[in-house]
């Protein structure tokens, strides 16, 4: 077996690298790639690689196309963000117009199946209050809370997490900074949530699903859309896992990616 970066081959990081610096139309600093490997074969030794079906890492990559480029499944749709809504060591942010569009039905039970699903993201900065008259989807499908999709929310009362229930759990509203996860693995009433490092068991009952396009900062097809200062540099769908240890790989991820010095040259690519 061969080696990159000091480290063992792997062909997903390869292909990775090159998709986003052929994005990018230039090179990443070696200290990104290293970022990316770790990440990548991290989540192989844990054991939650093969579970995650559609996934973009909203960080590292030098401009917006290459921070659009999937880490796992289809490519988002990208409606209205422009370069300077993008930020390496922060991700996207929002102003109410913008969202990403996953392509990914909630009646999709190939990769998300009723019960044996997860959902996350990585909300890098929240510097904003809530804003609008009514609930901000972080994550979501047109289904959203009454028809059985996987949803993280938030409104003026606070953050919601949902998987597959028409109730949800429901956290007070404060400045958060972190992972948000759900999974749900089993077909009995309850589903995992995941925030602050911590996992409660939410007992909402399981409803039936609708069909319905995930989208981050909105709905896919564009509705639920209010003003919002979160940052998010990550999202991930796909079958049911072990939240914790996704969270430490993200988090790791965005900490130490946090802690480099980017430079501003760029070598392009020939």
């Amino acid at each position: 077996m061969g080696t990159q970066y000091g480290k063992k081959y792997d062909s997903d990081v390869v292909a990775y690298i090159k998709a986003v610096e052929s994005a990018d139309g230039a090179l990443l600093e070696t200290s990104v790639r290293a970022l990316y490997y770790n990440f990548i074969v991290g989540c192989k030794n844990d054991g939650i690689w093969n579970s995650i079906k559609a996934s973009c890492l909203l960080g590292g990559a030098r401009t917006l196309n290459g921070a659009l480029v999937p880490l796992v499944g289809n490519a988002p749709t990208n409606v209205n963000f422009i370069s300077s809504d993008y930020n390496r060591k922060t991700g996207l942010v929002t102003d109410g117009t913008k969202y990403l569009n996953l392509g990914y039905d909630n009646n999709d039970t190939t990769n998300f199946p009723t019960d044996n699903s997860h959902a996350s993201v990585y909300i890098s900065s929240n510097s904003v209050s809530f804003q609008g008259s009514g609930p901000y989807i972080i994550l979501g499908a047109k289904a959203f809370v009454y028809q059985g999709s996987m949803a993280f929310s938030f409104s003026s009362s606070g953050y919601s997490v949902f998987n597959r229930t028409f109730g949800g759990l429901n956290y007070g509203y404060d400045t958060m900074i972190s992972f948000v996860g759900t999974s749900k693995s089993t077909s009995e009433a309850f589903f995992i949530a995941r925030r602050n490092r911590v996992n409660t068991t939410s007992s909402s009952s399981s409803s039936a699903l609708s069909s319905g396009i995930y989208g981050v900062f909105g709905l896919g097809d564009g509705s639920f859309l209010y003003p919002s200062g979160l940052r998010i540099s990550f999202y991930s769908l796909g079958r049911s896992l072990n939240l914790a240890l996704l969270d430490a790989r993200i988090s790791k991820f965005m900490s130490d990616l946090g802690q480099l010095n980017l430079w501003a040259f760029i070598i392009l690519l020939k």
